[in-house]
């Protein structure tokens, strides 16, 4: 997969996930990488693009910090 076909998938799944999330971010994508803003804290992210990783992977290494740092918890 070549690094445009690869952001263009990374574009239509991340936002997906992004729509139902259960916080506020910014995604502003870059040809280095990917920086996600939470906007509570304002928290940001960066992910260096790794086209060796598949893009559900790569999501989900995403997903994983802002679960930890940024969801809800009920206690």
């Amino acid at each position: 997969m070549d690094s445009k076909k690869y952001r263009e998938e990374f574009d239509k799944k991340f936002s997906n996930f992004g729509d139902k999330a259960p916080i506020v971010i910014s995604v502003m994508p870059d040809e280095f990488g990917v920086t996600i803003v939470h906007e509570n804290s304002g928290s940001r992210y960066f992910y260096e693009w790794d086209y060796t990783i598949p893009v559900k992977a790569f999501i989900h290494k995403i997903k994983q910090d802002l679960s930890h740092n940024h969801y809800p918890r009920i206690c």
